[in-house]
């Protein structure tokens, strides 16, 4: 887990693949790709926002800290599908806020 200052810019970045024919997973862009960061009292700082993508299968966000938000851990969870229950990528992932 990555530790930052308060006021720091925070960049997530997920790859989504979807495992196809012969045994290979191949880079695919889902229908919706969404991030959420809450806070350790579990308050939504980003509240399912969409991610920006870089290229096929490669999404990034970047979460802007605000110098007044609390010191302490924060929870990322993405959530990534084409609207098939077996294409779902939940990414969890925390950074620190000094």
């Amino acid at each position: 887990m990555q530790t930052y200052n308060r006021g720091s810019a925070v960049l997530t970045e997920i790859e989504t693949k979807k495992y196809t024919a012969f045994g290979s997973y191949d880079y695919f862009d889902p229908t919706t790709a969404t991030i959420t960061v809450t806070d350790i009292g579990n308050n939504a700082k980003v509240d399912k926002v969409a991610l920006t993508k870089s290229a096929t299968g490669k999404y990034y966000y970047i979460t802007q800290t605000l110098e007044n938000w609390a010191i302490g851990k924060y929870e990322i969870k993405i959530i990534a599908s084409d609207n098939i229950n077996n294409d779902v990528t939940i990414y969890e992932n925390a950074f620190t806020l000094k």
